[in-house]
């Protein structure tokens, strides 16, 4: 059903098996992918920005626009949300939206965007709406800044989703054994 993507949003390799959305911001005024990759590689990141979508504020990229990064066509470890554990990069998409939003709120074209993506995400990798949440949900960090509203972000997405009559999905259900 009524939910689809650009084709650049179709990874070039068998997907994983996805299980978070997180949403960062640049805590920059301006960016882009290329500007981000740059950036990443010059710290010594061999395969470059290390989120897997970049969504644009008009300054290095037309506003709202969504840029594919490298880490998504090949389907390997993100580099946004480092945790000891690593789930987050192993396992989780990593958005980051362009702009400081400790200082400024993302665009509307922005917010529209990530949410058209997230409700692409959720429906073609079965992300249920509570794992989609902002990097400070994942570890202390300001990020994706005070005025960023994740929640809302969720919201268009799944309203997206119910729209389309797309079933929401559902997070797998835990089983414990009888010893518990």
């Amino acid at each position: 059903p009524g939910i689809s993507g650009p084709r650049e949003w179709v990874p070039h390799v068998q997907p994983r098996k996805w299980r978070w959305i997180i949403i960062h911001h640049t805590a920059t005024p301006s960016g882009a992918l290329a500007r981000i990759d740059a950036s990443h590689r010059s710290k010594g990141w061999e395969n470059g920005a290390g989120y897997d979508f970049v969504v644009g504020n008009g300054t290095e990229s037309r506003d709202g626009q969504v840029e594919v990064g490298p880490r998504w066509y090949k389907q390997i470890d993100g580099a946004h949300t480092h945790t000891p554990d690593q789930r987050f990069n192993k396992a989780g998409i990593g958005i980051v939206l362009v702009g400081n939003f400790d200082e400024t709120k993302p665009s509307r074209k922005q917010l529209e965007s990530a949410s058209r993506l997230v409700a692409y995400l959720m429906k073609t990798y079965n992300i249920p709406p509570e794992r989609v949440f902002g990097h400070r949900d994942a570890k202390a960090t300001d990020c994706p800044g005070r005025f960023t509203n994740v929640a809302a972000i969720r919201n268009m997405a799944t309203q997206a989703l119910a729209d389309a009559g797309v079933a929401i999905p559902v997070a797998e259900k835990v089983v414990l054994s009888a010893d518990g």
